[in-house]
C-alpha cells in the first residue's frame, strides 16, 4: 500500500526546469531511493516535498491526504521530517537536548505557559525528553546522552540527526545523503541503521550518491535526470539498465557499481 504518492510535479526557477513530470510512490515500511547525477533534480524533490518550495504543477499526498500548501512545521506534524546533507545539529547541546528538539512539533503550550513554566509547560518537556531517551537508547547512544554534539564522531552526529526525526512520530524520513562525509566503516554503519529504521516501522525515502549503501538498501529505485524520471525499478534492474549506464558515463566507480552483479 502507498504511503506517499507524489504525481505530476514539476519546479521551475527563472525558466529552467529543476523537476519535471515528476510521479513516483513510497509504499508503507519501504526503503526507496532517488539517484541521478548531480543537477538531476533529486535535491529540489526533497524541497517540495518538504514545503520549502510549492510545485508549479502536481500533487504530493501522504496516505491520501494533500500536503502541497503546508508549511514545513506543518508538514512535520502530518507525518514528515527531513535530515539534510550538511548536518544542521545545535553542536553546543547534548545529544538529549538536540534529539529533544525534535519532539516540539508534538507538545503544544502557550507563551504563557513558557514564561510561567506552568504544570502543561513541565508536563510536554518530561514528555520530550522521556521520549527522546527512549530514542537514543534504541539507536545504541546511550552513553552519549549527555555529551555536546560537537564532541561525537561525524558518524554518531548522522545518527543523532536522524534520532531527531524519528523523536517526532513521523511516517516517512527524508535522508538527504545520509553518506556523504563518512568513511567506509561509517558507511556500512549507516546502511545497517537504516535498514533497521524499516525494522521499526519507518518508512525511508533517501537521495544519495553511494551506489553500494544505494544498492544494498533499496526495496526500489527512482533515477532522476535533467529533471524528470529515467527509469524506476529494483536494485537488480537499475543496475543493468542501460539508459542508467549511460547516464553515468564519465563517474566510472558509480557506472562499475551498476555494472557489477
Amino acid at each position: 500500500m502507498s504511503l506517499l504518492t507524489v504525481e505530476h510535479i514539476s519546479k521551475s526557477f527563472g525558466g529552467i526546469k529543476a523537476v519535471s513530470d515528476f510521479s513516483f510512490q513510497v509504499g508503507k515500511g519501504q526503503i526507496v531511493s532517488i539517484i541521478g547525477p548531480n543537477g538531476a533534480g533529486k535535491t529540489t524533490v526533497f524541497n517540495l516535498l518538504t514545503g520549502i518550495y510549492r510545485p508549479d504543477t502536481g500533487s504530493i499526498r501522504l496516505d491520501g491526504e494533500e500536503l502541497v500548501g503546508l508549511k514545513p512545521y506543518q508538514l512535520i506534524e502530518n507525518g514528515v521530517a527531513r535530515t539534510f546533507q550538511n548536518l544542521r545539529l545545535f553542536s553546543e547541546l547534548t545529544v538529549l537536548e538536540n534529539v529533544m528538539i525534535g519532539y516540539q512539533s508534538r507538545i503544544h503550550y502557550s507563551l504563557w505557559d513558557s514564561l510561567l513554566v506552568t504544570k502543561k509547560k513541565r508536563q510536554g518537556e518530561a514528555q520530550a525528553e522521556d521520549r527522546a531517551r527512549e530514542i537514543i537508547e534504541r539507536i545504541g547512544l546511550s552513553h552519549q546522552i549527555d555529551n555536546d554534539c560537537k564532541n561525537l564522531p561525524y558518524g554518531m552526529q548522522k545518527k543523532v540527526e536522524i534520532a531527531r526525526a524519528m523523536v517526532s512520530e513521523v511516517k516517512l524520513v527524508l535522508l538527504d545523503e545520509p553518506a556523504a562525509g563518512l568513511n567506509p566503516s561509517e558507511t556500512a554503519e549507516m546502511s545497517d541503521f537504516i535498514q533497521r529504521l524499516k525494522e521499526w516501522g519507518y518508512t525511508v525515502l533517501l537521495i544519495e550518491h553511494d551506489m553500494n549503501l544505494v544498492m544494498k538498501i533499496s526495496d526500489y529505485i527512482y533515477v532522476m535526470n535533467y529533471g524528470a524520471e529515467l527509469a524506476g525499478g529494483l536494485p537488480a534492474e537499475i543496475r543493468s539498465n542501460p539508459q542508467v549506464i549511460e547516464a553515468y558515463i564519465g563517474k566510472g566507480g558509480v557506472q562499475r557499481v551498476l555494472k557489477s552483479g
